[in-house]
């Protein structure tokens, strides 16, 4: 799993990053970047993912939801964070976590 930073010019690159079946390689660009980076990494064995998601549906502003991520292509969404010791007893983190995997997403915890 690599999140990444950058800009559109650095997202053409992610899909040299993923080769072989055995190893399971994904991507997770920053939100306005997904669409992109999912274009390119078509045909590519690298999956896409998210940094994070909302987990309710509806009109939220400025908010990602499950749905969103998998009409984008998204695999994996990426849930918590290394800044934040109480993640791992977090209300809401966890259930960020159950609405990922409800919708079919795998989850990659941060802690």
């Amino acid at each position: 799993m690599y999140k990444c930073g950058g800009s559109r010019t650095t997202t053409k690159a992610v899909r040299l990053c993923g080769h072989g079946n055995r190893i399971c390689v994904a991507v997770c660009p920053p939100f306005p970047y997904l669409a992109l980076v999912a274009s390119n990494l078509k045909g590519s064995s690298v999956a896409l993912g998210a940094q994070n998601l909302y987990p309710k549906e509806g009109a939220f502003t400025g908010e990602v939801s499950p749905t969103m991520l998998l009409d984008l292509g998204c695999k994996f969404v990426i849930l918590g964070t290394v800044n934040d010791v109480t993640s791992r007893e977090n209300p809401w983190v966890y259930h960020q976590k159950v609405m990922s995997l409800r919708r079919g997403l795998k989850v990659f915890m941060r802690w």
